[in-house]
């Protein structure tokens, strides 16, 4: 019945279904604590209360209750250790948390649970190597592990993990040539090795992984045309495309992956207006369309593009206000087509844009106040209007926005040498400004300013020489304005 409440949207009352059975379950267990078979039950419940509060957004309750759900099944294997079914279940608890972990920033620990549950499911399937649905969690269980080595800089194991998921796929499909979801899941592995072979190794069996991504996809498509989730990963897949040429400047061929990612993302928007994730994906979509645009010199198409975006992240933002991360998208995309239109000589509706920009980070900034994304967010917003001022040739408005840029990057802790390079870049922009206008003595400050920062940068090389020589530049040309 939950889960039926869940598939129709009722997902609140979902969740009271899910906590009467798992009650009535416990009370079951606590009559009789020695019932394998309640346990069982119970392990259920806890993971259908798990996925319910998960839905709901209560993160902490639903990572407790699968770590309940782990504990019961590791009683269970230690009851009938040759109990299969129950094996598969603590295998399968076991990727679950370490999806928790995941979320929680723990990748060690996140790592060292999938690896125990891919253990137990390797050897569930050299013990019934026939058995597909073992050998489709064994494909989810190296494809988790494969992402986690991935983010925890482990390129070998994550490629060799990446490998293996799509051995089994492969395999899975050859099997069995009608099963819609083995077919689906081997164009995922594809996809997903391609994107991971662009990100750090071979460019070229990147791109032919990808596209065998979308090929197979359309595949399947052409005898599934009505099927919403081959539809969605079709986008996906395009979408992945797109981002992959669009790395390596090869605009055109990114501009029509994502031309083609938008338009089926519009039509599932279409078939159902109610699903946030397909919105969201349209939206980050579209955004990474118009910054291709934007790259290959397409300005009037790329204003174009970020216009219909900001109307997709508007109406997401009216149906989740508090949503941080729709907000800095939307503060992003106003920050695009500022630029936009700043490089096609419409100042004042650029000026519009970048506004709107500041407008928005300085609201997330003061209910984020630790949050360096959005404080680093803010500073670019006080640059790229400066920068406005400074090609509207005015300097006094240009150095007041540069002035707050610099402020808020002196406070932000540095974590890395580029992040150093901007703070410098900030002193020397403010000090250049200050020399324009006739402030001496604060230019020549800004300038030392610059280069005490500069020599605490722990890199070498001709940029920073590029810095040191505009530094003694700067001083000398305020030196010869004081005579």
């Amino acid at each position: 019945m939950g889960n039926v409440l869940v598939r129709s949207g009722q997902v609140a009352e979902a969740a009271d279904y899910a906590d009467d059975y798992l009650e009535l379950i416990q009370k079951l267990i606590d009559a009789d604590p020695k019932d394998p078979g309640l346990k069982v039950l119970l392990s259920g419940a806890l993971n259908s209360v798990a996925g319910i509060q998960d839905r709901l957004g209560h993160r902490e309750e639903a990572n407790s209750a699968f770590e309940q759900a782990l504990q019961i099944n590791k009683e269970l294997v230690k009851i009938d250790p040759e109990n299969e079914s129950w094996q598969r279940d603590l295998a399968n608890a076991h990727h679950v948390m370490a999806t928790v972990w995941s979320e929680r920033g723990s990748l060690k620990r996140a790592q060292a649970e999938c690896q125990t549950g891919l253990d137990i499911m390797q050897s569930l399937v050299e013990n019934d190597p026939d058995n597909a649905y073992w050998q489709q969690d064994l494909f989810e269980h190296f494809t988790q592990l494969a992402s986690l080595a991935e983010e925890r800089g482990e390129v070998d194991k994550a490629e060799t993990a990446f490998r293996w998921a799509v051995e089994i796929a492969d395999r899975l499909v050859e099997k069995d040539w009608q099963n819609v979801d083995f077919k689906l899941d081997r164009a995922k592995a594809h996809g997903r090795l391609g994107e991971f072979l662009w990100d750090h190794t071979d460019n070229k069996e990147a791109e032919d992984q990808l596209v065998n991504h979308i090929d197979l996809v359309d595949e399947l498509l052409e005898n599934n045309p009505d099927n919403l989730e081959l539809q969605l990963e079709l986008a996906r897949s395009y979408a992945k495309a797109g981002r992959a040429f669009e790395s390596i400047d090869a605009y055109k061929d990114a501009i029509g992956a994502l031309e083609e990612a938008v338009e089926i993302y519009v039509d599932l928007v279409e078939t159902d207006p109610e699903n946030i994730i397909w919105q969201i994906e349209l939206t980050n979509t579209t955004f990474e369309l118009g910054c291709a645009l934007q790259d290959s010199g397409e300005l009037a198409q790329a204003e174009t593009a970020f216009e219909e975006d900001l109307q997709i992240s508007q109406r997401l933002i009216e149906q989740n206000p508090d949503a941080l991360d729709l907000q800095m998208g939307l503060a992003a995309t106003y920050k695009q087509l500022g630029e936009v239109r700043q490089e096609l000589g419409s100042f004042a509706e650029a000026h519009k844009a970048f506004t709107q920009n500041i407008l928005i980070n300085e609201r997330l900034a003061a209910k984020n106040a630790e949050d360096r994304d959005v404080r680093l967010s803010l500073c670019t917003s006080y640059e790229n209007l400066g920068g406005l001022f400074e090609a509207r040739a005015q300097p006094k408005e240009a150095k007041a926005e540069w002035t707050k840029a610099l402020e808020l990057r002196r406070v932000i802790i540095l974590e890395s040498a580029d992040e150093q390079i901007y703070l410098v870049e900030a002193c020397i922009r403010v000090a250049d400004l200050e020399c324009e206008v006739g402030e001496l003595d604060a230019a020549i400050d800004h300038f030392n300013e610059a280069g005490t920062y500069l020599e605490l940068i722990k890199k070498s090389g001709a940029e920073l020489d590029k810095y040191r020589d505009e530094i003694e530049s700067g001083i000398h040309r305020c030196q010869r304005s004081y005579s």
